[in-house]
């Protein structure tokens, strides 16, 4: 049996970002939470993970400065991003990161499957199983 693929959850908005978590973790994610940027990149490289949901508007370091910082550390990780902001597009910082414009997600989205869509998507994963 596989093990499920550790996902970071980074969204300042607390209740959001708890029920995120939850629907993702009920469908087969093991899932880490943060509510600053600065706060993943400290959990990080305790509790690596394949994959993070980020906002974009955050307090301090915004989430476009976590891909960056993110993904200069952990190349591998890959990121799916839910904002609010409207607007955002893949600029070179993003796709750098190897993000594209179906990994930019508005919020708030339709069903949180297209999240959980995603994130089996920049994984490399079947949309049967996370």
């Amino acid at each position: 049996m596989n093990a499920a693929p550790a996902v970071l959850v980074l969204d300042d908005e607390e209740l959001l970002r708890e029920s995120l978590a939850l629907y993702l973790e009920t469908h087969g994610f093991a899932v880490l939470q943060a509510g600053s940027a600065e706060e993943a990149l400290e959990l990080l490289p305790d509790h690596p993970c394949r994959a993070a949901v980020v906002d974009i508007r955050l307090p301090g370091l915004t989430g476009l400065d976590f891909i960056a910082r993110a993904h200069a550390a952990w190349p591998a990780m890959r990121f799916v991003v839910y904002t609010g902001s409207p607007g955002v597009r893949p600029g070179p910082e993003l796709a750098a990161a190897g993000l594209g414009p179906d990994d930019i997600i508005a919020k708030p989205a339709a069903g949180l499957e297209i999240l959980a869509a995603a994130l089996r998507r920049v994984l490399g994963e079947s949309g049967d199983a996370p």
